[in-house]
């Protein structure tokens, strides 16, 4: 990953944590290589030199996002990867019957062996029907 890509990386999700905070959650930043607690400060680590970042977010109040892209991964040690993620996002789509494109909502649950995803066309710049859904087994994906 580029130092450009990964700079403005830092800045969205400073961006995004900084909004989450008017909702008053719990934040905690770790250190990706050492895994110590670090200040909202940091864009690399004092103890370490690593850049990467986890953030930790809890929040209790309610948060609305309308129609934006949300994407959440839960990560445990012993899986690899990710053990949940969730996806609601808008994309472009290579099909010319689509120029608005399509809303994708995709739910992956290790734990459980589930695949769930749901495609809606974009018309009028809203979320209209559904094009594609799946339900299934994540072995069988």
């Amino acid at each position: 990953m580029s130092k450009k890509l990964t700079n403005d990386l830092y800045v969205l999700l400073e961006s995004l944590a900084d909004w989450i905070t008017n909702v008053n959650p719990k934040v905690v930043y770790f250190c990706r290589g050492c895994h110590k607690r670090l200040s909202k400060r940091f864009t690399e680590c004092p103890f370490c030199g690593f850049r990467g970042r986890d953030i930790n977010m809890l929040a209790r109040d309610g948060i609305k996002i309308e129609e934006s892209s949300f994407g959440i991964r839960q990560k445990r040690i012993g899986f690899p990867k990710f053990i949940f993620e969730l996806v609601k996002r808008y994309k472009s789509s290579g099909d010319k019957r689509l120029p608005e494109g399509i809303y994708e909502e995709r739910i992956i649950d290790k734990q459980k062996d589930s695949y769930d995803q749901t495609v809606y066309k974009i018309k009028g710049g809203k979320v209209g029907k559904i094009l594609h859904k799946d339900k299934m087994k994540l072995s069988e994906h």
